[in-house]
């Protein structure tokens, strides 16, 4: 399953190039993550209630071409794996002309 967010980049994301700083895909992937579960049917805060904290192991970003302010995005999350203690998901985004701008991947204990 894959479930989208439309994102549109903001001026305050952009670095001094005009291209969306890599910090502000952490930010994106953390709102993928969050949209995931609430399309699912468990909103997140629900399950921190029921004592279960999904920390980050890792993030590995891919940049495939660059990002800029206002431009229109989607972006795709999925789960990659579960294992007993871990869970990671496969992101991607995709900008107006459908070319696929990043790629990632998170590792969650």
């Amino acid at each position: 399953m894959i479930f989208t967010n439309e994102i549109t980049a903001r001026y305050c994301e952009t670095d001094q190039m005009g291209i969306i700083h890599h910090t502000s895909y952490i930010n994106w992937l953390e709102s993928g993550r969050m949209n995931f579960f609430r399309e699912i049917g468990i909103p997140f805060n629900e399950i921190e209630k029921e004592g279960i904290y999904l920390a980050v192991r890792s993030i590995n970003i891919k940049y495939l071409i660059p990002t800029y302010f206002d431009d229109d995005l989607v972006l795709e999350t999925s789960i990659k794996s579960v294992k007993k203690a871990q869970l990671s998901f496969s992101y991607r985004i995709v900008n107006s002309m459908d070319c696929i701008t990043t790629i990632a991947e998170s590792s969650h204990a």
